[in-house]
């Protein structure tokens, strides 16, 4: 039992020091939620009474990204997190107990990372985050608008109780009357301004009109996949160039690299594909292969150079399963008319095929009723209703069996006894 208090006790310390979840491994809505649940518990736990709650701001994550940190340690905290294995740097039940908030104070404003304690300052309102590895973290986030740790200034109370104006009690956090609106679009980086489902969305509308216009009939439907956005996170390759293929894309500037009606023309497939099999990297045709069926992507900043200029990327994906670009080997034909098995034609796109639902047995049909024949009236009896005749006595007992009743026995049922007593008795009246 001892034990097993002590693992309790032990559990609930982990789950304030982390979310439990890589940014790589979910979305932005879903991560941001368990952020404010561990604000909120460490709130409740510690008697925090100005704890915000934090809303997502996407231009947090791409500054970020491209390393603008203006205000930094003024309005602006930056914090890596999401270690793996799970490291837990802080002891939180020192450090936020009320007799050290002074030291705590003074730690933040001569320390640019406070570990754990970076998410939990109570004054933090918006937070933007990316994918980024720097072991053993895998997320970069940026934090605003307390760069300097002074919201720990404050006594313990009831949370959400010291909100400011234009705040509400939010069940232990102070969340804004009125929420803040998604940020503007600044830069034109795509996968950073888009969710997941949308950014994929995307991506398959640009193949399906690329299948169209070019007469593709085996290009296929893409999905995300976690593990392909962390392999490229870590740079973990198992199959590159057989089963997989690399892009980055989004630039910014955006940047036509690739002439498609001279690329994707019938005339030219050829020479296509035997650029694809010494060429690393195909531009916006990476994202084309009608084979590829998987995809995961991550913000990554990247200048590449080409012939005479340069191109500023913010997104690096891994595809797969094909890895060569021998799907361009085909004819040209109907969209979504070259689909393997498992597999059907959805607007254009290769899509995995619905499961169809088994047709019913046609059931038995039931019989109808048949109509009685009518039967055939009988004549109506005038007069008494005849009565049976009287059964005969039994003279054995019920184990015995009857006898045969004889054809010339009286109707009436009288027994020959009977009428030999009436004939002795008429010859006695005569003599």
């Amino acid at each position: 039992m001892k034990a097993f208090n002590v693992f309790i006790v032990i559990l609930a310390l982990v789950c304030l020091h982390a979310t439990g979840t890589k940014l790589v491994r979910t979305t932005k809505e879903e991560y941001l939620k368990e952020l404010n649940e561990l604000r909120r518990d460490t709130a409740k736990k510690y008697r925090i009474p100005n704890m915000h709650k934090l809303f997502w701001n996407d231009t947090l994550a791409e500054n970020s990204l491209v390393d603008k940190n203006d205000g930094l340690l003024v309005t602006l905290r930056q914090t890596w997190r999401d270690s793996d294995p799970l490291k837990e740097v802080r002891n939180l039940d020192f450090d936020l107990a009320m007799e050290n908030r002074s030291a705590l104070i003074n730690e933040f404003k001569n320390s640019k990372f406070m570990s754990e304690l970076e998410v939990l300052t109570p004054g933090q309102q918006e937070i933007g985050c990316i994918e980024w590895f720097k072991a053993p973290y895998f997320t970069y986030c940026y934090l605003v608008p307390d760069g300097t740790g002074n919201s720990w200034n404050m006594s313990q109370g009831e949370p959400g109780s010291a909100c400011a104006q234009g705040f509400v009690n939010d069940d232990g956090l102070c969340s804004p009357v009125i929420e803040p609106t998604p940020t503007a679009h600044p830069t034109g980086t795509k996968f950073l301004r888009n969710t997941k489902k949308e950014y994929i969305k995307d991506l398959n509308k640009l193949r399906r009109d690329a299948a169209k216009k070019y007469k593709i009939p085996n290009m296929y439907e893409l999905f995300w996949d976690n593990a392909l956005a962390e392999a490229s996170l870590t740079s973990k390759f198992t199959g590159l160039w057989k089963t997989q293929r690399r892009i980055w894309m989004d630039s910014d500037p955006f940047k036509e690299v690739r002439n498609l009606d001279s690329d994707l023309a019938f005339d030219n497939r050829t020479a296509l594909m035997k650029e694809f099999g010494v060429s690393w990297f195909m531009s916006e045709i990476e994202v084309l292969i009608p084979g590829q069926q998987r995809i995961g992507c991550i913000p990554w900043k990247r200048k590449y150079d080409y012939d005479g200029f340069s191109v500023s990327y913010f997104t690096y994906c891994l595809l797969e399963p094909e890895g060569t670009g021998n799907s361009w080997n085909m004819t040209q034909g109907e969209p979504g008319s070259v689909c393997a098995s498992g597999f059907e034609n959805n607007d254009g796109l290769c899509s995995p095929a619905r499961p169809t639902t088994p047709t019913p047995e046609p059931a038995t049909p039931t019989p109808e009723p048949t109509t009685p024949k009518p039967k055939t009236p009988q004549p109506k009896i005038v007069g008494p209703k005849p009565t049976a005749p009287p059964k005969a006595s039994r003279l054995g007992s019920d184990s015995e069996s009857e006898p045969a009743q004889d054809s010339n026995q009286p109707t009436d049922g009288a027994s020959y006894g009977q009428v030999g007593m009436t004939l002795l008795l008429l010859i006695s009246m005569i003599f």
